[in-house]
């Protein structure tokens, strides 16, 4: 069962991304009906279990 995050226990991240990069992201996200936020989350969860 995965884990619910809460305002509470979160931590904002901030990256600096290439201007073009950020748009095609946000439109890609957009398309498919997610956040950004949901996607960065799923990539770094990925990542920690490579």
């Amino acid at each position: 069962m995965e884990a619910v995050e809460t305002e509470e226990d979160t931590t904002r991240l901030n990256v600096r991304v290439p201007t073009p990069l950020y748009e095609r992201f946000k439109d890609k996200v957009e398309s498919e009906g997610r956040t950004m936020t949901w996607v960065v989350l799923q990539a770094i969860r990925d990542y920690l279990t490579e």
